[in-house]
């Protein structure tokens, strides 16, 4: 199962983040990192558009873990929608989102649904990473200074 979150809309429902902070995308980066690392699903967050859309192509999450921005003129609950109507096997999507639309297109779709408030409460549960799984490379500490930095630039 491949989970497709809408991250702003997951931002809002985490204790320890705000969508007021700087670096609140990065910083949901690193719950989703070590989610990942635990639960080994494949992840897509997709965030509304913003200053960092320049600078998405520099980030390099680890794989398994791709970060979209929305094009100007858009948002993150069109980008979502448009992915599951067009995704060839929407029932192996997990959506995390609390936005009805959203919702209602991924239910129509087939696609399970975890509203954000309840996945932010797994998020939070997971175990943090302590070595690194046979063949798996964790991200270097340059590539984890690169995402602070792309983030702190707003």
């Amino acid at each position: 199962m491949t989970l497709l979150i809408d991250g702003h809309n997951l931002i809002g429902q985490l204790p320890s983040l705000s969508l007021a902070y700087p670096d609140d995308e990065a910083k949901l980066l690193q719950l989703l990192v070590r989610y990942h690392w635990h639960k080994k699903q494949p992840i897509t967050v997709i965030f509304d558009p913003g200053e960092l859309r320049a600078h998405g192509p520099k980030l390099r999450p680890p794989p398994g873990i791709t970060v979209i921005y929305a094009p100007p003129g858009s948002d993150a609950d069109a980008v979502l929608i448009d992915r599951i109507q067009r995704h060839s096997r929407p029932r192996t999507l997990t959506v995390v989102s609390s936005d009805r639309a959203v919702v209602a297109a991924a239910r129509a779709a087939g696609a399970k649904v975890i509203k954000a408030q309840d996945f932010a409460r797994e998020l939070m549960r997971a175990p943090e990473k302590t070595e690194s799984e046979p063949g798996e490379k964790p991200p270097s500490s340059e590539e984890v200074q690169e995402w602070l930095d792309l983030f702190s630039k707003r």
